[in-house]
């Protein structure tokens, strides 16, 4: 990923990545699953952590960046109260 974002014309960095995501794309319902498990149990970081992996694998996975947006609002949200009460 950084080389594309540092070259992005490189091919080879190009093809690697579609292999990659490819080769994990399998991966993707699970890994839903878990971050929505997460995301109800209220363990927002690792919610986030599995979205994240998501769409590293397909960006364009809309539950995925429906859940990172609300798990990272609900997280800063949670951290905001605690500084409060402190």
């Amino acid at each position: 990923l950084e080389s594309i974002q540092t070259y992005p014309q490189n091919q080879n960095a190009k093809n690697e990545l579609d292999n990659l995501r490819k080769s994990e794309y399998s991966k993707i319902p699970n890994l839903l699953q878990n971050g929505i498990q997460s995301y109800q149990e209220r363990e927002y970081e690792e919610a986030i952590d599995r979205f994240e992996k998501v769409l590293l694998i397909d960006p364009s996975e809309k539950t995925a960046q429906e859940y990172l947006r609300l798990s990272i609002k609900k997280r800063d949200a949670l951290k905001a109260l605690e500084r409060r009460q402190q």
